[in-house]
Order: structure tokens, then sequence, then C-alpha cells
């Protein structure tokens, strides 16, 4: 199982990571970084410390992470549950998609490589790559809003989640990463505002008006 040390280290590769224009030379240390870096190097040890219990034995006769327990009795799924509940309390779950988070999608995968087809052995195969060398997967979701009527597959274009920031660099002339940010709220900002406009005007109408001639009288209650 990794430590905090060996997940710093794998940082330390040389990777290409740019950062308002200049490259950064060292992803742990740098302040835009370290922060998060270190806490994950944090949660790292805590997996290997003994006293955790957050290791077991994998069909390969290797210790892993037992957030990478494929469950097959309710002692599982429960001993799971624990080893990503220790994680998340350290962070006072302030850490969203942390290592247990896609280790949790390899897992399920795994679990059913049938469902995959003639792919399923490689699922597999990846799925136990990942849990034996502790690595830390995640995915990016989110591109930036560019119409907020439709989807991306939806677009014309293939790349035209970048519209925001191409409007920003080129139309504004502005690169820093201060100016991506400001724009994004800006957006979310003038489509709040759209949002509010159209509800009002096209959604929450108020009622008409009723003459009051046309009222029922209340009925008298008997005794």
């Amino acid at each position: 199982m990794r430590t905090g040390r060996d997940y710093l280290a794998a940082l330390r590769d040389q990777r290409t990571i740019y950062l308002n224009g200049h490259r950064v030379q060292d992803v742990a240390d740098h302040p835009a970084f370290a922060g998060a870096v270190h806490t994950v190097a944090q949660l790292y040890d805590l997996a290997a410390d003994p006293a955790t219990e957050m290791a077991y034995d994998t069909d390969t006769a290797r210790r892993a992470n037992r957030v990478f327990l494929i469950p097959r009795t309710a002692e599982d799924l429960k001993a799971r549950r624990l080893a990503s509940t220790r994680w998340s309390l350290a962070t006072h779950g302030f850490f969203g998609r942390g290592p247990d988070h896609v280790a949790g999608f390899l897992a399920g995968f795994a679990s059913a490589p049938e469902v995959f087809g003639k792919l399923g052995d490689n699922v597999v195969r990846y799925y136990r790559m990942v849990r034996d060398e502790d690595l830390y997967v995640t995915y990016v979701i989110i591109p930036p809003h560019v119409d907020r009527t439709r989807i991306a597959r939806g677009e014309a274009e293939a790349f035209i989640q970048v519209g925001v920031v191409a409007l920003v660099h080129y139309g504004l002339g502005l690169t820093d990463a201060l100016s991506y940010n400001l724009a994004t709220i800006i957006g979310i900002g003038l489509g709040t505002l759209f949002r509010l406009y159209t509800y009002r005007k096209f959604v929450f109408l108020a009622p008409p008006a009723v003459d009051p001639a046309e009222t029922l009288e209340p009925a008298s209650s008997g005794r």
C-alpha cells in the first residue's frame, strides 16, 4: 500500500502543468496545490497505519486498501464503508472525490465484468492495476457553461465547451486564471437574473382577479 511519502514522490515526475502561463516545477510544494496534495498524503498515511484496519489481503496475495474491496458478504460491505468513513472523518467531509470515490466505481465494475462483454477482462485488469498500485484515479465531468438550454452532446461543434475560455481569452484579451473565474461568476450571475426575470414573467403568474359578487357565501353551520 502507498504511504504519503510514496504519493508525494509520484507527483515529482516532471509532469507538465501550467498555471497563469508559467510551468509548475513541483506540484507537491506549489502554493496552489500543496494544501490538497498534503491532505491526500495524510490520507494515504492513515490508510497505511495498521491501527485503522483499512488494509486487506487481495486475491493476488497483496495488501490493498479496503476502499478497493469487492464486497461478497455483509461484513465486507461494512468493512468497505468504515474505510471510507475513516477518510471522511479525517477531512470532516470537506475533501470531495478522494481516492475512494472512483475506487468504488472500479470495484463495482470488476465485480460484474460480464456486463462489459468482450472488454470485461480489460476492466478487471485495470481494476487490479489501480488497486495493487494504490492509485488515485478521478475525472472531470463539468465543462464550462456555454448554452444552458442543451447539454454538450447537443452542440454542433465538438469543442463548444471551451467557448467561455475562448470568449475571455480572444474576445477580451484576458489570459489569467482570475479572469476565467470572474467570467464564470459573472455568467452565473447573469444567468440567475435571466431565470429570475423569465420565471416571474412567464411561470409564476399572478392569479386571475375574482369578482367579489361571484364568490359564494360560506354555508352556515348547523347546531
